[in-house]
């Protein structure tokens, strides 16, 4: 429960810049290219049935795979998800974004502990994983590890540019502070 509600709050986040897709995408939105592999049924917006098949069309466009993969996962398409963050990985196996998403790809498939020992490793190794961060704490919390996700959420606020900071974290980590048992006075 713990990891859908970051993830609600983390993507839903940076829903706005996410949701844009055009900057760097080398296509503007309003032009569909020709069929595509990955087919959103028909509700989901114009903008991201657009961006699923120009990422189809164009799959060395990373960031805007990147982008995608972001928002299918937001909107709990994982298998779109996941067939988008591979290619990606395809073309740059160090793609710092795309090895997020398939680290949290793994929570959906029963996959918790090697899910944070991914994201763990990407947190610790390569420096603006903030996102990495704030996956961990909603996985650690998930998994009923309040510290370490007391712990992920405190580093990913230190490390995150404030803007990006989704608004409700700071009550949640408040929440997690009070659960904890605190230490008996010397």
């Amino acid at each position: 429960m713990g990891f859908f509600v970051v993830l609600g709050l983390v993507l839903s986040g940076e829903e706005k810049p996410k949701q844009e897709m055009g900057p760097g995408s080398g296509a503007p939105m309003q032009q569909p290219p020709p069929q595509s592999r990955f087919q959103p049924p028909p509700e989901q917006s114009k903008e991201l049935q657009d961006a699923i098949a120009r990422v189809a069309d164009h799959p060395e466009d990373l960031e805007l795979a990147d982008q995608v993969s972001h928002e299918l996962i937001r909107i709990q398409r994982f298998d779109d998800a996941e067939r988008i963050t591979e290619q990606t990985l395809g073309f740059d196996p160090f793609n710092i974004e795309a090895r997020i998403h398939r680290a949290v790809l793994k929570m959906p498939k029963g996959q918790s502990q090697q899910a944070v020992e991914e994201l763990q490793h990407l947190a610790q190794t390569y420096p603006h994983t903030e996102e990495a961060r704030l996956f961990l704490g909603g996985l650690r919390m998930d998994l009923g590890d309040r510290a370490g996700a007391l712990e992920a959420f405190q580093r990913y606020v230190a490390d995150a540019p404030p803007q990006e900071i989704p608004p409700q974290l700071p009550g949640m980590m408040q929440q997690l502070k009070a659960s904890l048992p605190t230490a008996p006075a010397p």
